[in-house]
């Protein structure tokens, strides 16, 4: 329509019938409404055919920002929800990571479960020594326990090998000191879960995954 404007090809007074190959029927009248308004209060073609190309570039920006935001959701899909589920994602952000991955979470799945989440980067790991894995997880003290940090520092190690990483290759893992602290003074526990992935030199990923007040876990999946 801006280019049948610019070129005379489509000019006032306009009607459903000039610029019914330019629009979709449904909406013609509106449009032939709002053309016939502008032109009657001075508006030249040439501006109309400006401001249509303005909004089309803005539609254009905004789409493109939409597009590089996913919303993630962990709870039971809800009927009508346009949301993605937590597992694929992560898998998918694991299978396509080539130079590095971070993982922070409060809490992490054990034995089948981590096998089945963790085995796409475990193995991508073992066969690109380039790939570079860090998890900053939340290792926590029982309550009242007085167990030694150190012994508790190795059962989580221990475990970690055993029930969750399926790989040869370890990534390396990090905690809060804090979190083992006796007593509750200077407790910590790493309170979001969030992934940031790197798959080339100018293509990044960061999930981030959040619990609402309903217990539910929702989040949304950045694309730069």
């Amino acid at each position: 329509m801006a280019v049948a404007l610019e070129t005379g090809r489509l000019s006032p007074p306009f009607s459903t019938s000039n610029v019914a190959n330019y629009i979709p029927a449904a909406l013609n009248r509106d449009i032939v409404d709002e053309l016939n308004r502008l032109n009657v209060i001075g508006v030249h073609s040439q501006h109309i055919a400006y401001t249509l190309r303005l909004l089309a570039e803005e539609r254009s920006t905004s789409q493109a920002v939409s597009d590089r935001v996913d919303l993630v959701w962990t709870s039971p899909e809800i009927a009508g929800s346009q949301s993605r589920d937590t597992g694929v994602v992560v898998r998918e952000l694991f299978n396509t990571a080539k130079i590095s991955v971070l993982i922070s979470s409060f809490a992490i799945d054990k034995k089948q479960k981590a096998r089945e989440l963790f085995m796409v980067l475990a193995e991508r790991m073992d066969l690109s020594p380039e790939l570079n894995v860090r998890m900053f997880l939340n290792v926590n003290r029982p309550h009242n326990s007085e167990v030694p940090t150190s012994t508790l520092l190795r059962e989580f190690a221990s475990s970690f090998r055993q029930d969750i990483w399926p790989g040869k290759r370890l990534p390396e893992v990090f905690h809060d000191p804090r979190s083992l602290t006796v007593g509750v003074e200077s407790k910590a526990c790493l309170g979001y879960r969030a992934i940031h992935h790197h798959s080339n030199h100018s293509r990044h990923h960061l999930m981030i995954d959040v619990r609402d007040d309903t217990s539910r876990h929702i989040g949304c999946l950045l694309n730069r």
